[in-house]
């Protein structure tokens, strides 16, 4: 959702990103990726999209209006620096927090019982995965979660090999392509290939080039 300041061809092609996220290809669950889909629409997940870093009060009270009523788990800006990390992030941390939190909950869940903690406390703990700039999250429900959905974004981003073409060449996240997570992290990279390819997968380079 957006307004006017956003042009139609960005607008399309993070719809299309989208689209190539659920493709139905050899490895898809249909069934389960069906049930993703369904709980996405069930918890009425939207991404607003907004024009550039400036944040403005204007913004805050749009957002806040969204929300309200629907599940909004962070933005896409358009006219920002990596913009393929910036459209491909922020559409991953609503299916993952939305959709693969309600249909894998023993591996997904933003919560502290699931394969998704287990992993990141272990890539915490190996200094793969640096969270020190969440620590001034004062609510720790909030800081968990936002912790948990960004390792969520940084382990299927790097197992599609993303970011060695797009960056960022700069994170909390140390790991650049999906051989290294496989041999450093195995239970992340198994967390991923267990789990994903039945119901997502990695949009083109072609569109990503879009952006």
């Amino acid at each position: 959702i957006a307004g006017d300041e956003i042009s139609n061809s960005f607008m399309e092609n993070v719809a299309l990103t989208i689209n190539e996220m659920f493709i139905v290809n050899v490895n898809t669950d249909t069934l389960l990726q069906q049930t993703l889909l369904t709980n996405l629409y069930q918890y009425k997940t939207v991404i607003p999209v907004f024009y550039g870093e400036n944040w403005t009060i204007e913004r805050e009270s749009s957002l806040d209006a969204i929300g309200g009523e629907n599940s909004v788990c962070d933005i896409i800006m358009e006219g920002v620096p990596d913009p393929v990390m910036e459209v491909v992030e922020h559409i991953l941390h609503h299916l993952t927090d939305i959709g693969l939190h309600y249909t894998y909950p023993a591996d997904w869940g933003l919560t502290s019982s699931s394969r998704l903690y287990n992993v990141t406390q272990e890539a915490i703990s190996l200094g793969y995965y640096d969270v020190a700039q969440y620590s001034d999250i004062p609510e720790t429900g909030v800081r968990n979660r936002v912790i948990l959905q960004e390792y969520a974004y940084w382990i299927i981003y790097t197992a599609w090999d993303l970011r060695e073409n797009y960056g960022p060449a700069q994170s909390e996240w140390s790991i650049i392509i999906g051989n290294e997570l496989q041999s450093k992290l195995p239970e992340s990279y198994a967390l991923f290939q267990e789990t994903i390819p039945s119901v997502m997968t990695r949009p083109s380079h072609e569109t990503l080039n879009l952006f």
